[in-house]
């Protein structure tokens, strides 16, 4: 089913990735911000499908059950055994965020962003409420896009993920890896962009940074750019 899953998902980002581009073309705007809004775009979509997707694969039901269900039935009932009495109330393990708030991170990012001398912005003014997770999606380059995941019970961030998806060319390439310092230092109450530029190549090649508080990596997703990864350790 995971196959499955990752075609679909991909084939969403394509069609909302053309789509879109072929309608920013045809309103005149020009190829590059077509091609850049026209990603971002599909990218959305499809991180909400993938999750839609995982809902309906992990509530779907095995082909095995109606076997299972006989076989239960012929069986005779057995007394289950006790669970001792220091295993029967287990208190929830606590749900892991980053040390640093929303607000916080929005206003280090920005900060950053300001002092490099990019018109971008963060902004967490368009939160998308979940089942289990709310997340917030803003362009920080042109080529570059943060998605940041809040509990819903604290609203504390969980991960921040930073996505650049490149042209091939040099611009592209500094835009994406001077984004991720900035998205990734941001998450951080340890690590300045500075810190992180230096790092920012060997997270491709999957080293890991272990900042203390926060677990920084990065993954190269084929046909989806780059995604760099900020945690609670």
């Amino acid at each position: 089913m995971a196959t499955f899953e990752l075609l679909i998902s991909a084939t969403t980002l394509g069609l909302v990735w053309f789509g879109a581009t072929k309608q920013l073309l045809s309103e005149g705007k020009s190829k590059k911000e077509s091609l850049s809004t026209g990603f971002f775009s599909g990218l959305i979509v499809m991180l909400l499908v993938m999750f839609a997707l995982s809902f309906i694969t992990d509530d779907s039901p095995s082909s095995t059950a109606p076997e299972e269900a006989a076989q239960a039935a012929d069986e005779p009932k057995r007394a289950e055994p006790e669970a001792p009495a220091d295993e029967v109330a287990k208190p929830a393990e606590p749900e892991k965020t980053l040390l640093i708030s929303r607000e916080l991170f929005i206003r280090h990012l920005n900060a950053t962003l300001k002092e490099r001398g990019s018109l971008y912005r963060a902004l967490d003014d368009k939160i998308t409420e979940g089942d289990v997770y709310n997340t917030f999606n803003s362009q920080i380059g042109d080529y570059s896009m943060v998605t940041v995941l809040l509990s819903k019970t604290t609203g504390g961030i969980i991960s921040v993920t930073m996505i650049g998806m490149g042209d091939g060319g040099s611009a592209s390439g500094a835009d994406v890896m001077l984004s991720a310092a900035a998205a990734l230092s941001a998450a951080s109450t340890r690590t300045t962009p500075d810190d992180l530029l230096p790092r920012i190549v060997r997270l491709t090649k999957g080293e890991k940074f272990d900042a203390g508080d926060v677990i920084f990596s990065a993954k190269k997703m084929d046909g989806l750019g780059l995604w760099f990864f900020a945690e609670p350790k």
